[in-house]
């Protein structure tokens, strides 16, 4: 495995940028934290719903995470300040995975901020630790057995 990591890397060095490598390397950290985040919203979801519905759930608010940049922005635009307050309460307490992508970025050769970095790797894991938190406490009320 080692070897074949090894492998991997000398013909991205070679192929690539050293700059280009370390910001799809990036891209593939961002992707791990993504899916971390994934897990950890299946796992909350699964302390009080059977494991397929949580699945299900965890899948649809993925799908929702990835859009809610654009629902915002959409909003704001067209709507009524109801809607446009409902929607901003989704984005706050939703997972919002369209955090994750730095692809136009990385294609446009955009420097990344680092403030902004900071937050993208951040945020995942205040969010986990959340879940995670909550879960547990969900969790250990729940009798055995059930």
């Amino acid at each position: 495995m080692g070897l074949l990591f090894l492998l991997v890397n000398t013909v991205l060095f070679t192929a690539l940028k050293i700059e280009t490598f370390s910001v799809l390397m990036l891209q593939l950290l961002l992707y791990v934290a993504s899916a971390c985040l994934s897990l950890a919203v299946i796992f909350f979801l699964s302390c009080f719903l059977d494991v397929l519905s949580a699945l299900i759930y965890g899948v649809v608010l993925w799908i929702i995470g990835h859009g809610l940049d654009e629902l915002l922005l959409l909003t704001d635009q067209q709507f009524e300040p109801v809607v446009q307050l409902l929607v901003q309460c989704f984005y706050y307490l939703l997972p919002n995975f369209s955090f994750f992508d730095i692809s136009s970025q990385a294609l446009n050769r955009l420097p990344i901020e680092t403030g902004k970095l900071v937050f993208i790797l951040t945020y995942p894991l205040i969010y986990i630790v959340v879940l995670l938190d909550i879960g547990a406490a969900i969790f250990s009320r729940k009798p055995i057995g059930q």
